[in-house]
């Protein structure tokens, strides 16, 4: 996962980056997005999540990231661009429900 978090550890409080790991759970096709630390037993649980809605969230991370370039050089976003960035949206929505449907 692209995103790494440096802070102090609250469990030893060694300063290190905290990068997102992934692992299965015992639902099928979810997974559980957490960070650990490298030198003590401290585990914090981000979210749950599926394989597809990961991607999802990447595709709309770029989609917005190229509709700020649009923006800062044109001074708007393209139209196709802003529809692209609301379907994204709708099917990361639909699939949180069904994420927290499924562990709930």
């Amino acid at each position: 996962m692209p995103i790494d978090l440096k802070m102090e550890c609250p469990g030893c409080e060694s300063e290190q980056q905290f990068a997102v790991r992934v692992r299965k759970t015992q639902y099928p096709s979810i997974i559980e997005l957490f960070v650990s630390c490298r030198k003590c037993p401290y585990e914090d649980h981000l979210r749950f999540s599926t394989a597809p809605l990961e991607r999802m969230r990447k595709v709309r991370a770029r989609l917005a990231a190229r509709g700020s370039v649009y923006r800062q050089k044109n001074g708007s976003v393209p139209m196709h661009i802003v529809r692209a960035i609301a379907r994204a949206d709708g099917i990361i929505a639909n699939e949180e429900a069904v994420v927290r449907k499924a562990v709930s």
